[in-house]
């Protein structure tokens, strides 16, 4: 949960599923004696905190929710807590994509904003990785370690930057191009990091065999770190229709590559075939030429005729010409 002690922590930085629970939607404000912003730029609710417990989209739109105008380096301003809410939710207000949420507002007594020279907000670049992290994946939380800015002492003076998030993955380091401009030029440098991220595993209960169809009852979830994971982890709406395509042992997280179709339709099968329409439909008995699981297309033979034709599987030793 996002409080007023603060959502973002610059060293450490935690994101969690959204959604939680049916929570209430929050937008929550760091508490800290002075927030310092990229001087030259607009400030957004990405610099100052966040929403929380709604969808990343509108996570996303929140974040770059401008709250002030543009200030030059060294200017500040001052908001008290009653003020500032008043501005937040007039700001939410006029976004159609905002505006249907509820929203809690937690903001401290006193917000106080200072505008720095060539400043890279880490309070803003973590937020924008985050943002495009649970775009990929809303249902891991990730933390993300060790994140380096590049220094901008010795440049002239920038009045903006850009951080190209296309490279970013959700587990494992970073190097992301951050696009910074100069008044006479543009250069490229980069933020570094490291990700580390857990998300929500089916485990087995129980010794599973090749061939055997999972079943929730026979499984747990647990939260694991997906850093080292051979695979991406299955999720309950994997199972249907598929089953383990090797043994399992006791303990085990299940992944993605471990399941298979199930075969439903095997080649020399006698089969039921329905064809026609909601208004008349015929059924016959045909032999499989091939093998296939449910909505697969197979090859079947009218052993009275030898007449060849394929149609749909539906269901386990059913198939419905088109």
């Amino acid at each position: 949960m996002l409080k007023t002690a603060g959502i973002l922590f610059l060293q450490l930085l935690i994101a969690m599923p959204v959604l939680a629970q049916g929570r209430r939607p929050e937008i929550a404000i760091m508490s800290t004696a002075v927030h310092e912003v990229s001087a030259g730029q607009p400030v957004q609710l990405r610099d100052l905190g966040g929403a929380d417990f709604v969808s990343p989209a509108a996570i996303t739109q929140a974040g770059q929710t401008v709250l002030v105008e543009a200030m030059f380096a060294g200017e500040e301003q001052t908001f008290n807590g009653p003020e500032f809410v008043r501005l937040l939710k007039e700001k939410i207000a006029v976004q159609p994509e905002l505006s249907g949420y509820n929203f809690t507002y937690f903001v401290p007594e006193k917000i106080k904003v200072r505008a720095v020279k060539n400043l890279i907000s880490q309070t803003r670049v973590t937020a924008l990785i985050l943002e495009s992290l649970m775009q990929k994946c809303d249902t891991c939380s990730f933390k993300i370690k060790d994140i380096k800015l590049p220094a901008l002492e010795s440049r002239g003076d920038m009045y903006a930057y850009e951080l190209d998030l296309s490279s970013l993955k959700v587990s494992g380091s970073f190097l992301l191009p951050l696009r910074a401009h100069f008044e006479s030029q543009e250069k490229t440098l980069y933020v570094t990091g490291t990700l580390q991220t857990r998300a929500k595993a089916l485990v087995t209960t129980k010794v599973m065999s090749m061939g055997e169809k999972p079943e929730t009852g026979s499984l747990r979830t647990e939260e694991l770190d997906v850093n080292y994971a051979a695979d991406a982890f299955a999720t309950a709406s994997d199972l249907e229709g598929r089953v383990l395509n090797k043994g399992i042992g006791l303990g085990r997280p299940l992944f993605r590559s471990d399941l298979k179709k199930e075969v439903v339709v095997s080649r020399g099968q006698m089969i039921r075939v329905l064809s026609g329409n909601d208004m008349f439909e015929v059924s016959s008995q045909m032999q499989a030429e091939e093998s296939g699981a449910i909505g697969d297309y197979v090859k079947m033979k009218n052993l009275e005729t030898q007449k060849m034709v394929s149609g749909q599987i539906v269901e386990r030793g059913l198939v419905r010409i088109q």
